[in-house]
């Protein structure tokens, strides 16, 4: 984070294994690191009620595994990690490992959907879909259009969570 040779590792974008449940990896302040939460999408979102990608989890949940560390992430949050998604506070590591501009990623909070904030939510769809077309192809791409294709672009999603088993594959 502070300019050495680690980074988060590329499979751990999040990724669909159903329609209604996906599989992801959060930093949270002091980590636990490989403790497990179901995550379960209240429907709604945190700035906008009615944000129509917040809107279209309702029902769906995610499993997420705690792999790093959050400094700027308050005590009941998870930073889910989405290429594309923003790159938070360190925000030359991502473009240096993905050796991309760090313009080319969207503003350090927000990422592609701050990018992409106009027109309707379809517009915004394909407008980050577009932008992940630009990662290197892979996880990271994938991961990326999990963000526009089962997230729904979704923006900053209220939910509930609570600790689980790890499963198999994570």
């Amino acid at each position: 984070c502070s300019g050495g040779g680690a980074y988060a590792c590329y499979n751990e974008a999040p990724r669909a294994v159903g329609d209604n449940v996906s599989y992801g990896y959060v930093a949270v302040p002091n980590p636990s690191c490989g403790t497990c939460y179901n995550i379960q999408f209240t429907g709604t979102g945190q700035h906008n009620q009615n944000d129509p990608g917040s809107k279209t989890l309702a029902g769906k949940h995610m499993i997420v595994k705690v792999t790093n560390t959050g400094g700027d992430v308050a005590g009941n949050q998870f930073d889910l990690m989405i290429p594309g998604g923003g790159v938070g506070i360190n925000p030359n590591t991502c473009p240096k490992q993905w050796k991309v501009s760090s313009g080319d990623l969207g503003p350090a909070q927000g990422g592609f959907l701050t990018s992409c904030n106009s027109g309707t939510h379809a517009q915004k769809k394909e407008c980050v879909r577009q932008k992940c077309m630009l990662l290197l192809e892979g996880d990271v791409r994938k991961g990326c259009m999990w963000f526009g294709d089962w997230d729904q672009v979704a923006d900053n999603f209220n939910f509930r969570y609570a600790p689980i088993a790890c499963p198999n594959g994570m």
